[in-house]
């Protein structure tokens, strides 16, 4: 059997090493106080929790401890193979990644994962704790500067409200890299040269459509998916070494020195999205990009808006109780792209934007002075400074040229028809590179003033240079019940003790263990008043050869449902017009039961009671 393994640490007691190969023997070999984890599997069927006490099925617990609780979940999917860890991610999680480790926390409020690239694989047990570690004490950070305490655990009692439409989660990625160390022809080396740079970003990612399924709107309805670098996603950037030199003292007399500072200088940042999967043709595309293409401004401010509606049920069992939000979701984006060159290139599916150092003529412009062997410099009066050479990132005006840059960058790709239930996922891939040279800063006596130059790094061996990327991929699946744009219910017995309908193989239905985020037990009570599916809407409640069932949805009035007896049973319009009668469910045996006009009201078949609640078949906030 193949199988997910969860290990689940407190905020207060974070006893958890890690590594990708081996989790479970690193867990065993480093944890002191084994009572402060507990240890989970995952089928290919549903999330299995498992303790010396208890078994049952928790496949939602992850998503609600994690938003709710003091919880970080970390999914080791090693044991299953690659090609099915997006599926059963999707089935379990919400979201279909194919990495080895997903990590499961909280930022903001809202559910962030973090899936562990399999690169990790190539480094020691050690260094993949340390990395490990390092991830889950940023995630533990993030819930408790996310106000944990004062969370509120969501509530589905009452109306909708208009977020109920809107699924958001953060991608957590953080990735260490290695560069060249520089080597000069006397044998010079400095491994401070060598950036412990680390991308370190959030990004967000929303699913929302602009109409409920069923609308009669004369609009079009479109399918959203939104991915962007945001900057209300604190802690994101790009970290890098603030001491990235060495410094090589040459001529020095009383009131002269000839200094020199190496320096490691980013010089470019770059992010893409891109999709693949089915061809959904001209149907599925990009709608928007930001940052636009930028070359001379050094501050840029953008707002996109969207404007979508939607109805809510006020009252779960009433489908004529509807309330219609209107929802305006906005992004203002702000860029200090001073001496950046901002270049933006979309091809079909594919975004990709790009922050280029140098590219103003009024900068000390270093990639001008490599091409066309001309310098730029900076003087001081031979009292200020002189005791050091300039920092390069100094020497260029700004910090973010190598420092912290936090970049903003968003797409958004819209999807304009409805796809077979069944398609295949769309495969969302992104990657985010930066790229750095070495340079020297001299400063230089000159009669009574320092002159300050950078340049390139002189006589040493082999290119000094390197560029990283960090690349992760997760499926969106345009059936999503999200995508409904509605809201979903369960239907819950009142005689039987925590009891739901779920839709089971071959669309037959049976009762089983209430779950609110169970999108098999999601229905939508249309306005046709059929109780249609959350997994496809084309599907509604009914009955076949004996059994309850999904069927396909009609007029029929065996299809329509109604609640008499003052809201608590649930029946059809009619079963069949020549023989008056009714269909009913009867929980204890999970059978449809017809009652007709010789039944008494008061009968035990007519008096099966139930109850409907708000659902959420997805996953996030």
């Amino acid at each position: 059997m193949r199988y997910f393994t969860i290990f689940v640490a407190t905020v207060g007691i974070l006893y958890i090493p890690g590594s990708i190969a081996g989790v479970q023997s690193l867990l065993e070999s480093h944890v002191e106080d084994k009572t402060s984890y507990i240890v989970s599997k995952l089928n290919d069927s549903a999330l299995r929790h498992q303790t010396q006490e208890t078994s049952g099925n928790i496949s939602s617990n992850v998503i609600n401890t994690s938003l709710d609780q003091d919880t970080v979940y970390i999914i080791d999917a090693t044991a299953i193979s690659r090609s099915k860890r997006s599926k059963i991610y999707s089935e379990n999680i919400g979201v279909g990644f194919n990495t080895d480790l997903v990590i499961v926390g909280r930022k903001n409020g809202l559910i962030s994962f973090s899936p562990i690239n399999t690169e990790l694989n190539t480094q020691s047990s050690e260094d993949n704790a340390k990395e490990l570690f390092a991830i889950i004490e940023q995630t533990r950070e993030d819930l408790v500067s996310s106000n944990l305490y004062n969370f509120q655990p969501r509530t589905f009692n009452n109306y909708a409200s208009s977020n109920e439409h809107v699924e958001s989660f953060f991608i957590h990625i953080r990735q260490g890299f290695q560069c060249n160390v520089p080597v000069n022809q006397y044998n010079w080396i400095d491994k401070n040269m060598c950036p412990p740079a680390v991308i370190d970003l959030n990004y967000k990612v929303s699913k929302f459509a602009s109409q409920p399924f069923d609308s009669n709107s004369p609009e079009q309805r479109v399918k959203y998916l939104i991915v962007e670098l945001e900057e209300d996603a604190s802690g994101a950037g790009i970290k890098l070494n603030n001491d990235l030199y060495f410094k090589h003292v040459g001529w020095d007399e009383t009131y002269s020195k000839d200094l020199y500072r190496y320096s490691a200088f980013a010089n470019r940042y770059a992010f893409e999205v891109n999709l693949t999967g089915p061809n959904h043709g001209n149907s599925l595309s990009i709608k928007s990009t930001i940052p636009s293409n930028e070359n001379g401004s050094y501050e840029q401010t953008i707002t996109t808006k969207q404007g979508y509606t939607f109805n809510a049920l006020r009252i779960a069992k009433d489908p004529t109780s509807i309330l219609s939000f209107n929802s305006e979701r906005g992004s203002r984006q702000k860029f200090d792209i001073y001496d950046f060159n901002i270049r933006r290139n979309n091809d079909h599916l594919k975004s990709r934007v790009d922050f280029v150092r140098g590219a103003y003529s009024n900068h000390c412009d270093l990639l001008k002075a490599k091409q066309y062997g001309w310098q730029c410099w900076f003087t001081d009066t031979m009292f200020r400074g002189h005791q050091e050479a300039y920092d390069i990132h100094k020497l260029q005006g700004s910090p973010i040229g190598w420092l912290n840059f936090s970049p903003n960058a968003r797409t958004q790709y819209m999807l304009t028809k409805e796809v077979p239930i069944g398609t295949e996922p769309t495969k969302v891939s992104v990657s985010s590179i930066v790229g750095w040279t070495g340079l020297r800063s001299n400063s230089r006596f000159d009669v009574f003033n320092f002159t300050y130059t950078p340049s390139e790094i002189p006589g040493f061996i082999g290119p000094f240079y390197g560029e990283a990327a960090n690349h992760f991929e997760f499926t969106v699946d345009w059936n999503d019940p999200i995508f409904l744009g509605t809201q979903t219910v369960n239907i819950r017995s009142l005689d039987k003790n925590n009891s739901c309908l779920e839709v089971g193989s071959n669309n037959e239905i049976s009762v089983q263990a209430c779950d609110s985020f169970n999108k098999q037990q999601s229905f939508i009570f249309s306005s046709y008043e059929n109780y249609r599916s959350a997994t496809n809407v084309n599907l509604c409640l009914g009955s076949s050869n004996q059994k309850l069932t999904l069927v396909n949805c009609t007029e029929s009035l065996n299809l329509k449902w109604q609640w008499p007896n003052q809201g608590e049973t649930l029946t059809t319009r009619e079963v069949d017009s020549s023989a008056p009668s009714v269909l009913a469910i009867d929980t204890l045996t999970n059978l449809p039961v017809v009652i007709t006009a010789q039944d008494a009201s008061d009968s035990n078949r007519y008096t099966k009671r139930f109850t409907t609640e708000f659902t959420r078949p997805w996953h996030s906030q």
